[in-house]
């Protein structure tokens, strides 16, 4: 048995990059209705609720192929240039006002983890792959204090912990 979540507001989950076709009123709360089990706990119920009214995360493409234009500035995006889709439209990073932020590259977890914590903006960068024909992270871009805060965060943890001897690897 399952009941219609009751959630306060849905956000668009499509991250604004698409336009959007509407279908009727009705169409459009039978597709933004979620169902969740009648005997799920408040408290889990609760944690749904944040996690699905929680704003999609701004996504930065990084620009594989032909030279293109901002659609705002008319600033030249060449190849390897940051992007943000805008109501399908490229955007330089200047005009969506992401200049100044500073990027991190993927592979350290827990200096992006506590990076896009202190960070009041931050934005996932993605670069398509055309073997796999599929969009890869290849980082994120943060503001320049909270990699800041990161890297001392880090730096801190790492002298607390007093090993007595080197952690052995788990097989």
């Amino acid at each position: 048995m399952v009941k219609p979540a009751n959630l306060s507001k849905l956000l668009n989950a499509s991250a604004g990059s698409l336009p959007r076709r509407s279908f009727g009123a009705q169409w459009e709360k039978f597709y933004r209705t979620y169902y969740t089990p009648a005997n799920l706990p408040e408290k889990k119920t609760a944690r749904l609720a944040v996690k699905l009214n929680r704003p999609p995360e701004l996504v930065v493409f990084e620009k594989v192929g032909d030279e293109g234009k901002c659609h705002e500035s008319g600033a030249e995006l060449l190849t390897r240039d940051y992007l943000l889709m805008d109501n399908c439209q490229p955007l330089c990073l200047t005009c969506a006002d992401l200049d100044r932020l500073v990027f991190l590259a993927a592979g350290d977890t827990a200096l992006s983890r506590r990076s896009r914590k202190h960070s009041s903006l931050a934005a996932v960068v993605v670069r398509f792959n055309r073997k796999r024909k599929q969009y890869e992270r290849q980082g994120l871009l943060v503001t320049e204090e909270a990699l800041a805060k990161a890297y001392r965060a880090l730096n801190r943890g790492s002298a607390e912990q007093n090993w007595s001897s080197p952690p052995q690897k788990q097989f």
